[in-house]
Parts: structure tokens; sequence; C-alpha cells
């Protein structure tokens, strides 16, 4: 793909959106709502377990209405990245400083080795801006700069909640935007970082 003016050899680009997936939606709220009457359980011996039941079913009410929405939560089109859980508008690409693809990874343990290997419910692609003003918020502001200490981007979208694969989305990206996308695997407290190719780094 070229990277000038969000051109592709074929012609112009296209505007690629990604709404959320109703089957995957659904089954968060089912989780959700297990999960709530669990703690409401527990509200017999405690105030939290109330507080904590109301909170659970909220979310999965909330993933219900998601389930069920037809609007675009992440659009790609030549002005700009539209994320609808970030900003009512899309953000220019001139604003866009970096754009990450983070590698879901799962640690587990087999005959008394650690290993790790691919988790793609919790792969996501993540971007920064160069500025904030205009996107501030108490709460944004402390989640971005949680992630700066980790070595990630501020913005993170989770794509598994979207009928959307993450490379793909790199992909619609990398045909408008003129930066270069980076790879990152978070792994034990640290992130190794690559040049993004399309496809998934090995995870050891």
């Amino acid at each position: 793909m070229s990277k000038a003016a969000g051109m592709t050899r074929s012609g112009p680009a296209p505007i690629l959106a990604w709404r959320y997936n109703k089957k995957r939606m659904e089954k968060t709220a089912a989780i959700a709502f297990a999960m709530a009457m669990l703690f409401g359980v527990f509200s017999v011996v405690h105030w939290f377990g109330a507080a904590m039941a109301l909170f659970v079913a909220g979310l999965g009410v909330t993933s219900l209405v998601q389930a069920n929405s037809k609007k675009p939560v992440l659009s790609v089109g030549p002005d700009g990245l539209f994320y609808a859980r970030f900003s009512a508008r899309p953000v220019p690409w001139s604003e866009i400083a970096e754009v990450v693809v983070v590698r879901g990874v799962r640690r587990g343990v087999a005959w008394g080795k650690v290993y790790y290997a691919p988790s793609p419910m919790s792969d996501e692609i993540s971007f920064s801006l160069k500025s904030y003003d205009g996107y501030s918020g108490a709460l944004r502001n402390a989640l971005r700069g949680f992630r700066a200490m980790m070595g990630l981007p501020g913005v993170r979208c989770v794509v598994w909640h979207l009928d959307a694969q993450v490379d793909d989305v790199a992909r619609a990206i990398d045909a408008h935007w003129r930066g270069a996308i980076q790879d990152k695997v978070p792994r034990d407290g640290r992130v190794e970082t690559t040049p993004w190719t399309g496809t998934p780094p090995p995870i050891a």
C-alpha cells in the first residue's frame, strides 16, 4: 500500500468501519449478570456485595445495549481515525503521533515451566496523540499516565468486542497514516517492540 494521501495501488483507500460483535457482547453480558448474582448472595453479609452487584449488572445492561447497536465503534478513512469510546469526532491523521498493535499474551505453567501463548481476546490497536487538548478528562489522563509507565500508547482499543481482527485494523490505518506502526508484546513487566509487518511476532 502507498503511504501517500491514503491511496492504494488501485485508488483511494476506502472507509472501513467496525461495530460491536453481537455474540461476544451478549456473552459478556451473560458473564456480568452471573457475577452480579454471586455478588448479590454476598450482599447478605456485607453492603459491598450489593454495591458490586449493581455495578456489574450495569455493565451487563451496557453490554446488551452495545450488542444491539448498529453504530460504528471504530472507523478508518481519509479524515482520520474514529473511535467512539474516545472521541465523538474523528482524530485527524496529522494529530496522531503513534500507532501500535499490542498483542495479547497468556502466561501459563506446565510441567514446572513457564510458557507464553497468544491471547487474541486481549489484542488491541492503540494510539497516542501529539496533543490531548479537547480530549481531556481526569480519568482518561490517569489511565494514559498508567499506560505511559508501561511503555504503551495512551488510547486503548481492544478489538475482541468488535467485528475486527487487529491486523486488519492496522492495515486500514497503514493505508492512510504516514507513520510506521509498531508491534508490542507485553510480557513479565516489560514490552518487546518490533516493526509491524502484518504477521504476529513469535511468542516464546
